[in-house]
């Protein structure tokens, strides 16, 4: 399925299954400027990248952290009842051959499918993408020729990327190279090597070398530092003494501290034996007060929360208790001495009576009233029939033995009977007109045999002059004399190889499709003929089998013929009695079940007629009974309940009367009723709470006895001698520790402790620099010799990587020459390509040109001078899209000539083009599309309405294609 040299492809229709947020297809048309307009945020972009991912599939590589990648970024939005992530591609070649691309991006391996356009079938040897397969180059190198999105510019990673294509493409030995000279310039400069201990695994031989140069330096430094132990040692030495005088400060720092911290703690000692003697004042005081209280010590303060919630309580019940009797005497007393009056009314027997009774009388009562009108309605009914049967001049007697005889036979024996003659005439009629159809099915697959027959003879004759012809021809070249005539014969050998191929296109033709329908056309009528002769034989032998079981002649079928109309009305007349029959009999069944709870019901009734009116009546009154019943037994039950509350609330009121009377008892409570009595019991707990506290605090009171006073005091008179000691060792240091002394004491234990870890660190620092001055001269006699060894070893080695260096230089400058030379093949035709589509687009710019590592330069008319890199940035947005297009377009020429021409996509190029130079852009597009598709995305419709308007020829040249949403 490669692309063959100059083999153009053209996009015929893409279909976004689900693709981001669009769900239809848009239809291309070939050798023509496709334009989809629609306005923002429609998903024009998201139609460009469908195109390439599905072409080339999507990168999942590349990006950072805060990117979103292309396989999330377009996945199905929500809605449209699919959550299918696909689309589809038709593309056709030059040749006729026809791909449909299946790309499915919810997959990440066997993404996609090329399957022949024409047969459906999958096409094989397509490995990567088609893209890369057809085209035979990168995405990158696609999107930077071939796919110009909105606000997109080529990088110079894909400009690189794009030259190495070209010059693929463009050496004559590219298909034997595999490669181009840029990429293996590349390789030579990625040449990678390992080295021990420097690159276990392979790195750039630049990097192999910095890593030597870098070991080298510390193989140097290592050796420089053994060497300079002894000066080393001095400096150790020196740093020693300096240790020792910062070792000295921080001891006097310690004192300082000691000091410090023991005037504190002896003014703190001083202050305790005061305020000891001060609570031995206050605890004499609290014993007096503790006495004059203890006279309200009965009394029990955790007793008043519960004092007033009983008070509380009390009060409550009482209220209620009279409210729920009141309110008894209402609703219960007097409705049950109504209904038990009113239930002694009804008669005494009904006692034995269920509570669904009154339901199933009712019921029963309904039933029959129904079929009593049911079995008024079937007498009407029957008279009706009898009156139709007499009519037809039949007695009844004639009508039941033709009953009889009836049901000796099944109805579908009866039904073949009767409708025999009928079926039989329709069959004949059928089987003829499929018989005549037969014939003419039969006349027309002889004529076109013999058609076929005749086109074949001519076609022999035509081949036979054709090879004469070619002969004749081939002899009068032969002789040089007679070539004129040997061009004649060679051009009507030409003619009737034409005609000859014509006339076998036509006879595959009528030996194919015609021949074959109009045989499929007679064996279809002949197979109807067959099927309907065997209906008519099974039809036949049916009557005849009926016949014979039923012992009946076609006499007896004439009459059973003649009397159809009746037969269901004999049927109907006989289902009426017996229903009128089984109706009365259901009457006297009911009238017997209901009559014995009737008369329980109304005893005078009598030997009066029962009927359902009188059923009717006496359910009412029944269930009327169970009502009262009903309504007295729950009245009852209810007027239990609430009594039964009653005496619950009652015997609640009396245990709280006697639990606070018990309260208030105990401490001898005093008073004129039972509020007086609480109140006094509050004031006087009061009291008995604060003597409870003070009690409590002379118990915990801890006063120092003489013991610890003498304890605390001898404590005060050693600290006071260490600080003597202190005081006399160092002269300065009373000074400074009365000032360090007003701090709190946490904090001065803390500094203490901090700088006695200081003074421990000190100490075992100097003891460790100590043992280095003495692992220095250890260093000299072991490391040196190891350490020079390998410092020659690795100047070797580093050596003859360097003339590696060196020669693969003088490769790649090689390979540089070769690829100028290569570049010069290329660019002058891409250069003048390059100017032509720029003056088309801006005259102003008469000359362009790509210079090395694909930078632009175009000469301007009206600054008289070529604007490079710098310059071009400051020309306008629109001037750099113009100079941008005329560049894509140019490359995709030159490119299309040795890939073949491949559609080219534009997204919104002209958005920053004044309206003349837009004019322009279209005008040059419509020429390009005689030879490429283009197809251009943009969102200007006014734009585009104002082209039709004002240019309508070049309008015309234009497709404008419609998006068809799926589903």
């Amino acid at each position: 399925m490669a692309n063959r040299f100059g083999d153009a492809m053209w996009i015929r229709s893409i279909e976004l299954v689900g693709f981001g947020r669009l769900r239809g297809s848009y239809t291309f048309q070939k050798s023509a400027c496709n334009i989809l307009c629609h306005e923002n945020e429609f998903g024009k972009t998201t139609v460009v990248d469908a195109i390439l991912y599905t072409l080339f599939g999507m990168p999942d590589t590349g990006f950072g952290r805060s990117e979103l990648k292309p396989r999330d970024r377009y996945r199905p939005w929500g809605g449209g009842g699919s959550s299918e992530y696909r689309t589809v591609l038709e593309v056709e070649l030059d040749s006729g051959t026809g791909y449909r691309i299946l790309a499915d991006f919810s997959q990440q391996k066997n993404w996609f499918k090329v399957l022949d356009a024409s047969t459906g079938k999958p096409v094989g040897g397509v490995a990567e993408s088609f893209g890369r397969h057809f085209l035979r180059m990168s995405d990158k190198a696609f999107l930077s020729c071939f796919l110009l999105k909105q606000d997109s510019r080529s990088d110079a990673k894909d400009r690189d990327e794009l030259v190495q294509t070209i010059e693929h493409f463009v050496s004559s030995s590219a298909n034997q190279q595999g490669a181009s000279v840029s990429a293996a310039i590349a390789r030579l400069s990625d040449v990678k090597l390992t080295y021990p201990s420097l690159a276990e695994s392979p790195v750039k031989l630049e990097t192999l070398l910095t890593r030597m140069e870098d070991r080298l330096r510390d193989l140097a430094s290592q050796m420089r530092q053994i060497e300079v132990t002894e000066e080393e040692r001095n400096r150790l030495e020196h740093e020693l003494e300096e240790f020792q005088q910062e070792l000295r400060k921080l001891e006097h720092q310690e004192r300082k501290l000691q000091a410090a911290l023991l005037i504190r703690e002896t003014r703190e000692l001083e202050e305790q034996l005061k305020a000891a003697e001060l609570r031995e004042l206050d605890y004499r005081s609290q014993v007096n007060e503790c006495r004059t209280l203890e006279a309200f010590k009965a009394f029990a303060p955790e007793q008043v929360p519960r004092l007033h919630e009983l008070a509380a309580k009390i009060r409550q019940l009482e209220s209620e208790l009279k409210q729920q009797k009141t309110y008894r005497a209402t609703r219960y007393d007097e409705p049950i001495q109504t209904l038990e009056r009113e239930l002694a009314d009804f008669p005494s027997a009904l006692e034995n009576l269920e509570p669904e009774t009154p339901r199933q009388l009712e019921r029963d009562a309904a039933f029959l009233r129904s079929r009593e009108e049911e079995a008024e309605a079937r007498r009407r009914e029957l008279r009706e029939v009898e009156a139709r049967l007499s009519a037809a001049g039949l007695p009844l007697d004639e009508l039941r033995a033709l009953q009889e005889r009836m049901d000796q036979i099944s109805p579908d024996d009866i039904q073949v009977l009767v409708n025999y003659r009928r079926r039989r005439l329709e069959l004949d009629t059928n089987i003829a007109q499929q018989a005549r159809e037969e014939a003419e099915a039969t006349t027309r697959v002889t004529a076109i045999r013999g058609r076929i027959s005749a086109q074949r003879n001519l076609v022999g004759a035509i081949i036979l002059g054709t090879v004469v012809s070619a002969g004749l021809a081939i002899a009068a070249f032969l002789l040089k004399k007679y070539a004129l005539v040997g061009t004649a014969f060679g051009v009507l050998a030409l003619v009737l190889t034409g005609a000859a191929l014509v006339l076998s296109a036509r006879l595959r033709r009528l030996s194919g499709s015609e021949l074959e329908l109009a045989l499929h056309e007679e064996s279809t009528k002949r197979s109807e003929v067959r099927r309907l002769e065997e209906k008519r034989a099974e039809l036949d032998n049916a009557f005849r089998r009926v016949l014979s079981a039923s012992g009946l002649t076609e006499e007896n079928v004439a009459e059973f013929e003649r009397l159809a109309h009746i037969i269901g009305e004999v049927r109907d007349y006989l289902r009426l009695r017996q229903r009128l029959e089984d109706l009365e009999s259901s009457l006297q069944e009911l009238y017997a079940r209901t009559s014995e709870t009737v008369r329980l019901v109304e005893p005078t009734l009598g030997t009066e007629r029962l009927d359902a009116a009188v059923a009717e009546r006496c359910a009412r009154k029944l269930e009327r009974y169970f009502e009262v019943r009903q309504q007295l037994k729950t009245l009852r039950s209810e007027q239990a309940e609430l009594s039964q509350k009653i005496a619950v609330q009652q015997a609640e009121l009396e245990a709280s009367l006697t639990e606070i009377n018990a309260i208030l008892n105990d401490a001898h409570t005093e008073g004129l009723d039972l509020d007086e009595r609480v109140r006094n019991y509050v004031r006087n707990s009061e009291k008995a709470a604060k003597w409870r506290k003070l009690f409590e605090e002379l118990k915990e009171a801890k006063l120092l006895s003489e013991d610890e006073k003498a304890e605390k005091r001898a404590t005060l008179e050693e600290k006071r001698r260490r600080l003597d000691i202190l005081f006399s060792q160092d002269a300065l240091l009373e000074r400074e520790s009365l000032g360090a002394a007003t701090r709190p004491t946490p904090d001065l234990m803390n500094e203490l402790a901090s700088v006695q870890q200081r003074l421990a660190e000190k100490r075992e620092e100097y003891g460790r620099r100590l043992q280095l001055v003495d692992s220095k001269l250890e260093q000299w006699r072991t490391r040196y010799p190891a350490l020079k060894d390998e410092y020659d070893r690795l100047q070797d080695d580093k050596l003859q990587f360097d003339q590696m260096r060196e020669a693969l230089a003088i490769a790649a400058a090689k390979l540089e020459a070769i690829s100028k030379q290569l570049a010069e093949n290329w660019s002058q035709a891409l250069n003048e390509r390059f100017s032509a589509l720029l003056r088309s687009f801006a005259p102003n710019y008469s000359r362009a040109s790509i210079q090395k590592g694909w930078e632009v330069a175009v000469y301007s008319e009206d600054a008289d001078k070529w604007l490079e890199n710098k310059l071009l940035g400051h020309l306008s947005r629109g001037a750099r899209d113009q100079v941008e297009l005329a560049l894509r377009v140019a490359a995709s020429e030159y490119l299309s000539e040795h890939v073949g021409r491949v559609p080219i996509v534009l997204d919104e190029p002209f958005a920053h083009w004044d309206d003349e130079r837009f004019v322009l852009g279209m005008v040059a597009l419509s020429q390009l599309a005689a030879s490429h598709q283009v197809i251009l995305l943009t969102c200007h419709r006014q734009r585009m309405e104002w082209l039709q308007e004002k240019h309508p020829a070049l309008a015309s040249r234009l497709h404008f294609c419609e998006f068809s949403p799926s589903g």
